[in-house]
C-alpha cells in the first residue's frame, strides 16, 4: 500500500491498522519514497 506524508499525518490510525494486518505501507513525500512501515511482530 502507498500513502503520502499528508495521509500519514491525518490517517495514522488506519495505516497502523493496515500494518498490524500484515501489509507494508510505503510513505511518499512529494512523490518520492520516504519511508516504509512494516510490522516487526511475529
Amino acid at each position: 500500500m502507498r500513502a503520502t506524508a499528508k495521509e500519514l499525518r491525518f490517517n495514522s490510525k488506519e495505516l497502523i491498522d493496515s500494518v498490524n494486518r500484515g501489509e507494508e505501507v510505503v510513505i511518499t513525500f512529494r512523490g518520492k519514497f520516504c519511508a516504509k512501515l512494516v510490522s516487526r511482530l511475529p
